[in-house]
């Protein structure tokens, strides 16, 4: 079951996009550097590096997203063919809402060690 590395792929692409917006803001800080210095006719390397640097990331981040709504797509197709409203809800808090396990815990009133229980009773 691929679905099973959703919240792990959801979290990479929340550090993804932080980390394309530290290069656009990198970019965006070069560019004002050079502006005060001198006049610019185009861009200056620094930035274009940046900015490249940040359009590869966000390709990686669109790559994932696509392979999370596959994964999420996944999980909902094993939720709905469960029979036990706690399985259900653990399946569509864990791996489509992408919670932590001890946010699982709480939603659902256990304890983080009755919801690894029911995390292996699933998945083995």
């Amino acid at each position: 079951m691929s679905f099973t590395k959703a919240p792990y792929r959801y979290r990479r692409i929340i550090s993804l996009e932080e980390r394309a917006e530290a290069l656009r803001n990198k970019a965006q800080s070069v560019s004002a550097f050079s502006d005060s210095e001198r006049v610019q006719t185009s861009l200056p390397k620094d930035r274009t590096v940046y900015l490249d640097c940040a359009a590869d990331v966000q390709r990686e981040i669109d790559t994932e997203k696509a392979i999370l709504k596959r994964e999420q797509d996944e999980a909902r197709t094993f939720m709905n063919s469960l029979d036990d409203s706690i399985e259900r809800s653990f399946i569509r808090l864990r791996y489509i809402e992408c919670r932590t396990m001890n946010e699982c815990a709480e939603v659902l009133s256990y304890s983080e060690r009755q919801i690894y229980s029911i995390k292996h009773k699933l998945l083995g």
